[in-house]
């Protein structure tokens, strides 16, 4: 869709989506191993240096 699309083409195409098919059959897709995998270029970089990921999730053994 165009940057130039009105508020009211973009309202009429929401209204016809189906978000709970969209999501279903990206899990059909995922699982049938039809996706891909992207990115963002500091974890390419990390990967190409062979350094491991940086964790998603904050541990909770902080220290006060």
């Amino acid at each position: 869709m165009s940057r130039e699309s009105s508020a009211a083409e973009l309202g009429a195409l929401e209204a016809r989506r189906n978000v709970g098919a969209e999501i279903l059959q990206s899990i059909k897709d995922m699982k049938a191993g039809k996706g891909k995998v992207v990115l963002s270029p500091a974890v390419a970089a990390r990967q190409a240096t062979g350094l491991r990921p940086v964790p998603w999730t904050v541990s909770s053994s902080r220290q006060a």
